[in-house]
């Protein structure tokens, strides 16, 4: 696995990266802040939550961030072609399926947001490219697919008989069938949020170009992606929409116990309590990665030294 912290906060880029775009070119968010009224629950929680409410956020800061990202995303690409280049000086190139993805994606500015934590398409969609030597044809899926779908995906590339290994039902498929299937789009695909910021599991249902948002203690949400990519207005009140809201808040009610669910974090929130407040006595452990630890490249337990840490081993040529 090849793994990169940027694109990324913080905003920052190295310089030969920096210079591949001018601050020109760097578009500015699509859908400004909405004035207070016209905040949804949730994104005003998250604009909280994040303090994005500060003045010093000026429009020249915007497209210093986003120029940042921009300027991220093609160090990775310029990673990718170190490890492309890797695969062939090895011989491995035709023994190798690369897949290039992301956990998130981020706000940059939209609907005035930053960071994740919101079910808007800039947080939740993300590249997912795969490439495997004995499936050479190009194909673009239309299809909502979602990362859980890649260990089915990468088992049936290994010829890996997934059922009889298993310890429980996957709830992906694999991308092998899915891009062989011309079929209608008429699978959910399902995302939450039950980390900080939020009083109770906020869920997302996409099925289709609908998405619904439900839970986390604020008012059902529906958009339509086809008429609106950006997300501005939302359909839940609306009567023409009724059927495919019902249809979404089953699926939800189907794939989610909510009450358990929730149930389980707090269970989780109090063992970590207890584990923390043991912390208080005797010698605290040392989290930081530690001389001789074999993760140490991989991991970084402390605040400090992030984009030193992020850059290592990529010189600021």
């Amino acid at each position: 696995v090849a793994s990169f912290t940027h694109p990324h906060e913080p905003y920052y880029a190295l310089q030969k990266f920096w210079d591949i775009y001018d601050d020109e070119d760097v578009p500015m968010p699509a859908t400004p802040l909405a004035p207070e009224r016209e905040r949804s629950p949730h994104t005003a929680r998250m604009l909280a939550h994040h303090a994005l409410l500060d003045e010093s956020i000026t429009p020249e800061r915007v497209r210093a961030a986003r120029h940042a990202y921009l300027a991220n995303v093609s160090y990775v690409d310029h990673q990718i072609g170190a490890l492309l280049e890797a695969l062939d000086e090895t011989g491995q190139a035709d023994n190798t399926v690369l897949v290039i993805t992301a956990d998130h994606g981020d706000m940059l500015g939209e609907h005035g947001l930053w960071f994740k934590k919101h079910f808007f398409d800039d947080c939740v969609r993300v590249p997912l490219i795969v490439v495997a030597p004995e499936h050479p044809r190009a194909n673009h899926i239309e299809a909502n697919v979602s990362l859980v779908d890649l260990v089915p995906t990468f088992a049936e590339l290994a010829g890996l008989d997934l059922e009889s290994v298993q310890a429980e039902p996957l709830s992906g498929r694999s991308l092998l069938s899915v891009a062989a299937e011309a079929t209608a789009d008429t699978r959910a695909v399902f995302s939450e949020i039950t980390s900080e910021g939020v009083p109770s599991p906020m869920l997302m249902v996409k099925r289709g170009t609908f998405k619904l948002l439900t839970g986390g203690g604020v008012p059902d949400q529906l958009f339509d992606l086809a008429a609106d990519p950006h997300e501005r207005n939302d359909r839940v009140g609306d009567p023409a929409l009724a059927t495919i809201r019902d249809a979404l808040q089953e699926a939800a009610a189907a794939h989610w116990d909510v009450a358990w669910l929730e149930d389980d974090i707090r269970r989780s929130q109090r063992r970590r309590r207890i584990v923390n407040a043991a912390h208080d006595f005797g010698v605290s452990p040392d989290w930081d990665c530690l001389p001789g630890d074999p993760t140490r490249a991989s991991l970084l337990r402390r605040p400090g030294d992030y984009n030193a840490w992020a850059w290592r081993g990529t010189p600021d040529e």
